[in-house]
């Protein structure tokens, strides 16, 4: 079977409060569902992966799942998504965020008690010992921060936001003043909702991380992790060039070692988008560590 989950043309934004009742979710692209909440339906019309069962429902691409809580994160379920229904069954990031977002509101009939179950589950495991990943990658955007006397950050493209949440939280062990940012409504809403819930209210803007509605060096620190790969690069460039704006003393820039969806940044890429962006007189330097590294020092 070689369906394929597409994009069609205007179709409705994500939203991560719709309910899900009877643990099935559906948003007029995809139909996802717990495995005992979709009934009568022959067997036939399903393929099965390790983690899930995919077909067609009321002419949707339909996901079934029986994932237990543990499940519920998102290093789990980034994971198993990549590698039981991509590339032959979700295309785009707009697919992946649909399946995704389902599975997680398909957990509970209340969005926001599926939403804590997933924050809380994926903060637990950035924080133990040994994990790689995104949590190598904060740890070590926090040691840039901890090495600084930054007392204000500004995360830009914060998508879930686990990283302003987490200095939010502590991990630098002293008090800093966090805004994260996001183009998404939902996302921003998500993320500002999740973590009042948590105890945390972080506020969030929404805006495009090109045009920031913030006065020039606002914040001690700006961080960009894991987004430019996100952006083609002239609109990264644009972002680059925001940041640097918006900064006191520095820039932190993380790109993945694998491929992006848009463009692949390496250390080569990094020194040239570096070398654009950076003002007359101005400093950054690229290293390695989990991925690629783009540090700008903007302080006098």
């Amino acid at each position: 079977m070689s369906e394929t989950l597409r994009t069609v043309s205007g179709p409705p934004p994500i939203d991560p409060f719709a309910p899900a009742p009877g643990g099935c979710y559906t948003d007029g692209v995809v139909t996802v569902a717990r495995r005992d909440s979709l009934r009568g339906l022959d067997a036939e019309q399903w393929t099965t992966t390790g983690s899930f069962a995919i077909g067609r429902a009321s002419g949707h691409l339909a996901v079934l799942h029986a994932l237990p809580d543990a499940s519920i994160d998102r290093d789990v379920l980034t994971g198993l998504l990549r590698r039981e229904l991509g590339p032959g069954w979700i295309h785009g990031a707009d697919g992946f965020e649909r399946i995704l977002t389902g599975v997680v509101l398909s957990c509970r009939p209340d969005p926001m008690e599926a939403w804590e179950l997933f924050y809380r589950n994926t903060l637990r495991g950035l924080g133990e010992p040994g994990t790689d990943g995104l949590a190598a990658v904060y740890r070590h955007a926090e040691e840039l921060l901890a090495g600084s006397v930054s007392a204000s950050l500004l995360d830009l493209g914060s998508s879930f936001g686990f990283f302003p949440l987490r200095v939010r939280s502590g991990s630098l062990g002293r008090p800093v003043q966090v805004l994260a940012s996001d183009l998404l409504p939902g996302a921003g809403a998500r993320l500002g909702r999740v973590s009042a819930r948590l105890g945390l209210s972080l506020p969030v803007l929404c805006c495009d991380a090109g045009a920031v509605p913030l006065p020039d060096r606002s914040v001690d620190t700006v961080t960009l992790l894991h987004l430019l790969e996100h952006l083609d690069e002239a609109h990264g460039d644009r972002v680059l060039a925001e940041a640097l704006r918006l900064a006191r003393r520095q820039v932190i820039v993380a790109v993945p070692p694998e491929a992006g969806p848009v463009r692949t940044l390496g250390l080569a890429g990094l020194r040239e988008a570096g070398a654009r962006a950076c003002p007359p007189g101005g400093r950054f330097r690229v290293h390695e560590h989990a991925g690629g590294w783009l540090v700008f020092s903007t302080s006098p």
